[in-house]
């Protein structure tokens, strides 16, 4: 079984190959503002979170990467651009949990 540093050094590692940058969700906090561009259900069913909008760009964490056509749907009433950071999977998983609480307490 692979330890939580081996996950974070293969999921870095892999960003670097793919050109997109790597976020530790466990170190980096999402700011509020990109965290409301996102219901929690559309969050969880296409596990993705917005973590960073900067001028006319929305920042969006992965586990593995999305089609962009699907991230340019889920953000299009947000008028920006959408680019992929990434994650571990697991992480991403936990920090959904963790920023859309009341999401998965009702449902949603």
């Amino acid at each position: 079984m692979e330890s939580d540093g081996q996950r974070r050094d293969e999921y870095e590692a892999r960003a670097g190959r793919l050109g997109i940058p790597f976020v530790d969700l466990h170190v980096y906090k999402p700011d509020a503002a990109s965290l409301q561009c996102l219901s929690g259900a559309l969050a969880r069913a296409h596990q993705v979170l917005p973590v960073k909008r900067q001028n006319e760009v929305i920042f969006v964490a992965v586990g593995n990467l999305v089609a962009p056509e699907t991230l340019d749907a889920l953000f299009v009433s947000q008028g920006c651009y959408v680019r992929q950071v990434l994650v571990v999977p697991e992480v991403l998983e936990w920090a959904i949990q963790r920023y859309y609480p009341s999401d998965q307490a009702t449902g949603a």
